[in-house]
């Protein structure tokens, strides 16, 4: 009988197998669709983001690259392509998003790959979403006083909200709102009695008419930290004097409060003479300055910082060529970014720059390439858990001191391909100069201005200016 019940057994599994068997479906003639680029972004009126639609298929017959659902009304450079297939083809090709403000919404749609032979129609699909939300203007870091004025792009909205909320670990607080009135073009709006130190984040919903129906559209959210305290007052611990009449002066390096000191200021007057303190030299505290855009910001480079102002990822061991160095914090939600000149900034003195990139990009930009070159044998060591090291660029030349502009990502040159998910950093490396952040414990610095001046007594105060524009008053 158990014999039996066995043979039954077999029976039916061989019966519940064979019908997938019999009735497998052969494999499509398209052999690969791809979409490279963000198919799942969020554009801000003004924006541009380029995707490339590569496709491949094996047979005879027309072979076309289409557009289908509802294709939004601010797509460009689409060829809808096609080729009379005759073996293996493949084609390619871009189309550009770039809404206004008039095109505020959600939108859907699909790049269809399609093979026409003897009368059947083969095909094979890749979705793409695209939300236009009202674009807030970037934030810095750290925002001076007890209250903040946010601007953004209103969508021409029916009626629209600011929400701001204190950050506390992973979740926000509840969101504290004030209503905006509707109006054309950029909306600004001050939010009072903030506390100082306090990281805030803002964002704003509206209600805009979408496909005849009131839909509702988020902004991204922008972050900056209450600062209303100057940094602590510098007091001159060690003055001398060369042969040379030059002056040398030594206080201690004191941390800011809540952001950090980003100059002193020199002071000098005359003793005896009827004159007040003047500015007669800046010392920077990092060699950049004027960071655009505005959210990013620069700290010492060392293990255990965070790469990215938006994410968890953290310097596990840093190379040679950087160490002493400072790090210019990126975003990875610029990860896509295309514009040449996308992130610019001041350098103070001269200074060596290298870029860290993610090296699983199928090619990188016509700015890396011309004026940066692949130091071997170097990488930055990260947390990440799918690229653990980052490669490491140098510049050609040393830099001079003045604005430095680097391009996005995906800038003219480099081809939307591969796997890239990381957004490179920015490393700078004073050159010939030894800046406060590199310091210990004190800051020194050398007046040779009034090495002339023998005959006369000066004074000197110095000054501490933090990233919020907050003053010390110095001790003379």
């Amino acid at each position: 009988m158990d014999r039996l019940k066995s043979l039954e057994t077999l029976c039916a599994a061989v019966l519940v197998l064979l019908p997938v068997t019999l009735f497998a479906q052969e494999e499509s003639p398209i052999t690969r669709l791809v979409i490279y680029g963000n198919t799942n972004s969020r554009l801000k009126p003004g924006e541009s983001l380029r995707l490339v639609v590569s496709s491949e298929a094996t047979g005879n017959g027309l072979f076309e690259l289409v557009l289908a659902d509802e294709i939004p009304p601010f797509v460009s450079d689409w060829d809808s392509k096609e080729i009379d297939c005759r073996g293996t083809c493949v084609l390619e090709d871009t189309l550009t998003l770039t809404p206004t403000i008039e095109d505020c919404g959600s939108y859907v749609f699909k790049v269809r790959a399609r093979l026409t032979q003897k009368g059947q129609v083969v095909d094979r699909s890749r979705r793409i979403s695209v939300a236009v939300i009202p674009k807030m203007e970037p934030e810095p870091p750290f925002t001076r006083g007890e209250a903040n004025t946010l601007c953004w792009s209103d969508c021409r909205p029916l009626e629209q909200t600011l929400f701001f909320f204190p950050q506390s670990g992973k979740r926000g607080a509840t969101p504290h709102l004030i209503e905006a009135e509707p109006m054309p073009g950029l909306v600004c709006k001050t939010v009072e009695q903030l506390q100082e130190g306090v990281r805030y984040g803002y964002y704003v919903n509206a209600k805009v008419r979408f496909k005849g129906a009131l839909v509702g559209v988020r902004s991204d959210t922008v972050f900056s930290v209450q600062d209303n305290s100057p940094p602590p007052d510098a007091a001159i611990q060690q003055f001398t004097v060369s042969a040379d009449g030059a002056v040398q002066l030594r206080w201690p390096k004191l941390e800011d409060g809540v952001s950090f000191v980003e100059r002193y200021v020199i002071l000098l007057k005359e003793v005896g003479a009827a004159t007040q303190f003047a500015a007669v030299d800046t010392l920077p505290f990092f060699p950049v300055s004027q960071l655009s855009p505005r959210n990013y910001f620069p700290v010492k480079a060392r293990a255990g910082e965070q790469l990215y102002l938006d994410s968890d990822n953290t310097i596990v061991k840093l190379p040679d060529a950087v160490k002493g160095s400072t790090l210019i914090k990126t975003a990875l939600r610029d990860l896509w970014n295309e514009t040449d000149d996308f992130l610019s900034f001041r350098l103070e003195v001269p200074a060596e720059i290298f870029v860290a990139v993610d090296a699983r990009m199928e090619s990188f930009p016509t700015w890396l390439k011309r004026n940066f070159r692949q130091v071997p044998r170097q990488r930055v060591a990260t947390s990440n858990e799918s690229l653990k090291r980052l490669a490491l660029y140098k510049s050609r030349q040393v830099f001079q001191p003045g604005q430095v502009a680097l391009g996005g990502n995906f800038a003219s040159g480099a081809r939307n391909r591969g796997i890239a998910k990381l957004m490179y950093v920015v490393f700078v490396q004073p050159v010939g100069v030894q800046l406060p952040f590199q310091a210990r414990h004190s800051v020194t610095y050398t007046d040779r201005l009034s090495a002339d001046q023998d005959l006369k007594t000066f004074q000197y105060q110095i000054e501490s200016i933090d990233a919020a524009g907050n003053v010390s008053d110095g001790v003379p």
